[in-house]
């Protein structure tokens, strides 16, 4: 039996657990090398996934907290929104948009939009 954690630094992100059965010979130095060898990638690939999925998740729950709440910003008038994420790999920004009230009574509305610098300007 071969029992090798995972390891990401000091942070465990898993094991492997290797057997062989009946009559099958124990596991050879050059085995042992070539496990050793193996697992630091397997912990690399697997804690690079683990970040991804945690970061993707944050820009989810962050996306979510700075939606506006809806309001009535000014007599008249009625704003309704939704909130549809893109798919991954979509390459795109995030469009905005805001209404506020002016002391005169009427009511502006700002609409806006946002891309990441390394991709360029959206596209129309």
């Amino acid at each position: 039996m071969a029992y090798l954690p995972l390891m990401v630094g000091e942070e465990p992100v898993g094991a492997v657990m290797l057997g062989r059965s009946g009559h099958s010979p124990e596991f050879t130095p050059d085995d042992v090398e070539l496990l050793e060898l193996l697992t630091p990638r397997a912990a690399t690939g697997i804690g690079q996934a683990l970040r991804c999925t945690h970061e993707h998740e944050t820009a989810l729950e962050m996306q979510r907290a700075f939606l506006a709440t809806p309001h009535i910003p000014g007599p008249g008038l009625e704003i309704a929104s939704r909130y549809l994420p893109a798919g991954r790999g979509a390459e795109v920004g995030g469009d905005w948009l805001d209404a506020v009230a002016l002391p005169s009574g009427r009511t502006q509305l700002v609409v806006g939009t946002s891309w990441d610098t390394g991709r360029g300007p959206p596209r129309p």
